[in-house]
């Protein structure tokens, strides 16, 4: 057996175990960031729905009789959830601030059993704030999770080839043309 053959044989499943665990290791982080976007999904998604619940309670497009219990109970529902889902992102690494999301069941449940009796124009200032919180609340997910995950940029062949529309480019070119 010759040294190379030797080197050959040793190398080559060395090169394919190594292989495989790169492989590996990249798949693993593939699953882990789609699985935990999924949660990020979800989490923004109950932000939302308590936003939609926020909105429906506060300005109202019918008079009703205001049922403050019903919407404080959706509200601490949605929020529980949230929560559960918040630790769900601590454990994957993805660290929010909990002030800023309790403020959004704060916002939104704060005086709400007095909300018959306060004026129209107060009510839409609520319910304003309350949406305001929330969309703060889901920019502060995503930042949270690009923080963790970045995301991965794409090549534009425009960046390549924006030469092309450069004006000086192409009178360079015809003037160099032989005549």
């Amino acid at each position: 057996m010759t040294p190379f053959t030797l080197i050959l044989s040793i190398l080559s499943p060395a090169l394919v175990l190594l292989g495989w665990k790169v492989v590996f290791f990249n798949a693993k982080r593939i699953a882990t960031r789609s699985e935990t976007k999924s949660v990020v999904d979800s989490s923004v998604k109950l932000v939302n729905e308590i936003a939609e619940l926020s909105v429906g309670y506060w300005v109202p497009k019918v008079q009703r009789d205001d049922d403050h219990r019903k919407f404080l109970l959706s509200v601490l529902a949605k929020s529980s959830q949230l929560q559960r889902y918040i630790n769900i992102l601590k454990n994957r690494g993805v660290i929010l601030d909990m002030s800023l999301l309790s403020s959004i069941a704060d916002d939104a449940t704060l005086d709400a059993e007095y909300a018959s009796g306060l004026e129209d124009s107060l009510r839409e200032v609520k319910a304003q704030t309350v949406v305001e919180t929330c969309m703060g609340g889901v920019l502060h997910i995503f930042q949270k999770f690009e923080e963790v995950y970045p995301p991965i940029k794409e090549i534009k062949m425009y960046d390549y080839f924006s030469w092309y529309d450069d004006p000086n480019y192409v009178t360079t070119v015809i003037d160099k043309q032989p005549s």
